[in-house]
């Protein structure tokens, strides 16, 4: 029974390089790379090199199978191809990769130095961070108890205080009572002096002031200030309506300016 045919006997010419005593190079790279032991040599070498291209492509590449690398054989077919010149190329293109690969090998190191480094700083200034936050908080809640234990012996303060400022409170409301039954008052003994001296005029005048001080506290709460002032402005108008009635109409609009403020 007959073995399945080999790649080297698929192509023309290694029967010769096998006869030649030179041994066909395995992969399947070399297999179609290789031009034939009669390449050059006139008709038979055209019909040989057609040949090694029809194989060419009909060899199926199979990465799992090759001896040599995919990318590896891909890229000695793109800088050599099948031409035996260019393997001149081969120790600039060696040189080349070798200084390629130490610059990776180089740039490798380098980032293998710095990203540890890098992680390194990373993480001491995520702990240092996370330190200062814990001692904030630390701070945050001793400054919390305080404030609170300030607040709970300041609470009955404040009570009293409360306390304090209602009476103060309470104090100037009675000061300002005070202060307007003082100023009644004085109107009050103007009006009297007036009167002694038969200046009914200005008597009048003081009970216009008066009348208008009771508009002005109509607003007020103090209902016994508010009846004070009105019953002695009613005193003074009807004892006043007497005198002038004495005068004749020449001080009357006095007077009338005093009803009108009382009703």
């Amino acid at each position: 029974m007959a073995g399945a045919p080999s790649a080297s006997a698929e192509l023309p010419g290694t029967e010769a390089a096998a006869a030649d005593g030179r041994a066909a190079p395995s992969g399947r790279l070399f297999a179609y790379c290789r031009p034939p032991a009669a390449a050059g040599r006139g008709k038979e070498g055209k019909e040989g090199m057609a040949a090694v291209n029809v194989t060419k492509k009909e060899v199926a590449r199979d990465p799992d199978r090759c001896d040599i690398p995919y990318y590896v054989s891909e890229f000695v077919e793109r800088e050599v191809g099948n031409d035996y010149d260019s393997l001149k190329k081969l120790g600039s293109l060696i040189e080349k990769l070798s200084e390629n690969k130490k610059q990776l090998e180089e740039q490798v190191l380098t980032v293998s130095s710095e990203v540890p480094k890098r992680i390194q700083n990373a993480l001491k200034n995520a702990e240092d961070s996370k330190k200062s936050l814990n001692q904030l908080l630390e701070e945050e809640t001793l400054l919390s108890d305080s404030i609170n234990s300030h607040l709970e012996k300041a609470e009955p303060w404040m009570e009293d205080l409360g306390v304090l400022i209602s009476q103060v409170e309470e104090i100037e409301r009675h000061l300002s009572y005070l202060k307007w039954i003082s100023r009644i008052e004085e109107l009050s003994d103007n009006i009297q002096q007036y009167l002694m001296t038969n200046n009914v005029p200005e008597a009048a005048s003081t009970l216009a002031s008066m009348a208008e001080l009771d508009i002005k506290l109509q607003e007020s709460s103090c209902s016994h200030l508010l009846s004070f002032v009105r019953s002695t402005v009613k005193f003074w108008h009807k004892i006043l309506k007497d005198k002038l009635s004495r005068y004749g109409m020449s001080h009357h609009s006095l007077i009338s300016c005093c009803t009108v403020a009382l009703w």
